[in-house]
């Protein structure tokens, strides 16, 4: 993956945004049955408007009826905007910023504890994605930033970096470096192989290296509509 960084060179960049009537649902799991499960969509709406539903929680355990695993977890709704993308203003910048395309993202979501104590959140987001062109294949790389913060308790900084590449029509290989701070900074290393099932979706393997030196199974599906 670190090789595909450095031959990437630009490509053709296309909309950022969903296309309009287009949604991606992502669902997933790590570890066991005390494991984190998230759900993931996006919609592509008028305007150039992507929505999306951000949750995940350890409700594993309430779904098989063990009363010893306590339910917690977030939920966000979203909404993001492409900014400074347009074909003016890309033509107008730097030819090394040309290919990147940027978005702002609005959010309000819900923490759940597992006293059962709840807090709203509110949230803003910078993501600038571009795509790539390697000995490999077509990819991509993303980079997000986000701040929450409501209910009485400390922001919540999140920040990811991702870079893709499409092997062949049906395999996808991603590498993922992921970052959160609110109490204590939390740091994760994942990659993951994605392999395409005809109209099912697509399957997906992972693994996290977590900075306290845990190593989580992840198993995954998506698929766009």
């Amino acid at each position: 993956m670190v090789l595909l960084l450095l031959l990437a060179h630009p490509a053709s960049a296309g909309p950022w945004v969903r296309p309009q009537g287009e949604a991606y649902v992502f669902i997933g799991h790590e570890e066991g049955k005390d494991g984190w499960t998230s759900i993931y969509a996006e919609y592509g709406g008028a305007r150039q408007l992507t929505w999306g539903l951000d949750t995940g929680g350890h409700a594993m355990g309430s779904v098989l009826g063990d009363p010893d695993i306590p339910l917690d977890g977030r939920i966000r709704v979203f909404a993001r905007l492409p900014v400074l993308s347009s074909e003016a203003a890309r033509a107008t910048r730097p030819g090394w910023l040309s290919p990147w395309l940027f978005a702002v993202e609005a959010s309000i979501g819900l923490d759940r504890e597992t006293n059962g104590d709840q807090a709203e959140r509110v949230g803003l987001g910078l993501t600038a994605g571009r795509p790539l062109d390697t000995a490999y294949g077509t990819g991509w790389t993303t980079f997000d930033l986000r701040a929450t913060a409501g209910g009485g308790k400390r922001r919540r900084l999140n920040a990811q970096y991702v870079v893709g590449v499409k092997p062949t029509d049906r395999l996808t290989l991603e590498l993922g470096l992921f970052a959160e701070h609110e109490t204590d900074l939390s740091t994760t290393i994942a990659p993951t192989v994605e392999y395409k099932i005809g109209d099912l979706g697509g399957a997906r393997l992972g693994v996290s290296f977590k900075d306290g030196g845990d190593t989580i199974l992840r198993v995954g599906w998506a698929r766009s509509f």
